[in-house]
């Protein structure tokens, strides 16, 4: 009796064992499920982002709040920056330049806005200027804007947003104020183009062909949804972004003007 007492009981302790084992499996079934139901309702992309360097989109007309009231003179947008009489960044199309080249570098304190544009103000009238932006950096929006005056007359005219980046939440671990922009669309061909560039507030003699840079990742930087309005316009989900400039002519006499300039 004792010795089936003992058997029983050794049996007994293994299914209890078991029953136990099982049970802890059910258990972590259970907390598996229910982190993977909590995994899908909740955001992992800033997370993502953070482990990946993925860079997240700032708040759409996040750098609105570092510029003034916007400003129109005809068809010319401007961005003062904030409580400052100088310009943020500016939006127009191309057949508004009627005129185009380099400023004379004679003066210690050139004037910085592109020619063609000082049209826009009534003679004597003062114009806003990008005052902020360093005049090696003013050269190669200067170049910028010969290269569009000449493609206009190509291709016909194209909407142009230009200026700096003065974000308070950039991403890309760009300083603010130490980049200038410059984003092109050609409404001209079956599904629009665009062409960006992005260049370090300084003087530099990189060409303008290698300083092409992504229409979404300007957008991502800066927030201003640059041209996103006119996809509805032109009823496109996505632009044509075009990643180099010589499949649009690049004229290297300008280029060659900026050194030369930049050189005096």
């Amino acid at each position: 009796m004792v010795k089936f007492r003992m058997n029983h009981g050794r049996q007994g302790k293994g299914r209890l064992s078991q029953r136990g084992s099982n049970m802890r499996y059910i258990v972590l079934l259970v907390a598996l499920f229910a982190l993977f139901v909590w995994l899908m309702t909740v955001n992992l992309e800033p997370i993502l982002e953070s482990l990946l360097a993925i860079p997240s989109e700032t708040a759409a007309g996040s750098c609105y709040s570092e510029s003034d009231d916007l400003r129109q003179i005809d068809d010319l947008i401007l961005a003062p920056w904030k409580g400052e009489e100088s310009l943020l960044w500016i939006s127009h199309t191309s057949d508004a330049l009627t005129n185009f080249g380099f400023r004379s570098p004679s003066s210690d304190d050139p004037f910085r806005l592109p020619l063609g544009l000082t049209e826009f103000w009534e003679e004597n009238e003062p114009a806003l200027q990008f005052s902020k932006m360093d005049i090696g950096a003013f050269r190669i929006l200067e170049e910028a804007y010969c290269q569009i005056y000449d493609w206009t007359k190509e291709y016909g005219s194209m909407y142009v947003v230009s200026g700096m980046i003065q974000c308070s939440d950039t991403t890309f671990l760009l300083e603010p104020g130490k980049y200038v922009f410059l984003c092109l669309l050609d409404s001209g061909t079956d599904t629009p183009r665009s062409i960006s560039f992005l260049w370090e507030n300084e003087v530099s003699d990189q060409p303008l062909n290698e300083m092409v840079f992504s229409l979404k990742k300007i957008n991502s930087i800066t927030g201003l949804e640059i041209f996103e309005d006119l996809k509805r316009k032109f009823e496109v989900d996505e632009f044509d972004e075009v990643n180099q400039i010589l499949s649009l002519g690049y004229h290297t006499q300008y280029y060659e003007q900026r050194l030369a300039i930049s050189d005096q």
